[in-house]
């Protein structure tokens, strides 16, 4: 109880509050248990640990002959456009401070067109590769 009025006298509210719940609730036991593959009941910690070592091993584990496939959604997502591109540009908000290269959103917006298809093509060659260029 003297916790109780400690943290009410500090005005720490949150704390208060849960140590009131706590007395009110009472001493409440925690079941720590689990399910084997037969529905039977595990309560000792030794044996849960166990159990779910050997639940990880087997869901880890596979055959030798099965080959292994990574699924991904790079596929299903396009290169970009150059229209799509010329549209980004359009969009890009200019007076604002350049990024690591200097390069600003003016100097790419009022570039050539033969710039902003080698920027388009790099674009696209840094997406295949998944490797940004070292100069």
């Amino acid at each position: 109880m003297e916790s109780i009025e400690v943290d009410r006298d500090r005005a720490d509210t949150r704390k208060y509050y849960q140590t009131v719940k706590r007395f009110r609730k009472g001493f409440q036991r925690r079941l720590n248990a689990c399910k084997d593959n037969n529905g039977k009941l595990i309560e000792w910690h030794d044996k849960i640990l166990e159990h779910w070592v050997s639940y990880f091993k087997t869901q880890f584990e596979r055959e030798d002959n099965e080959e292994e496939v990574f699924l991904t959604a790079e596929p299903l997502v396009k290169e970009p456009s150059q229209g799509e591109m010329e549209k980004a540009i359009c969009n890009l908000k200019i007076n604002k401070a350049p990024g690591e290269d200097g390069i600003t959103t003016e100097l790419i917006k009022n570039a050539s067109l033969e710039l902003k298809e080698r920027l388009h093509t790099l674009i696209c060659k840094i997406r295949r590769e998944e490797k940004l260029p070292d100069d």
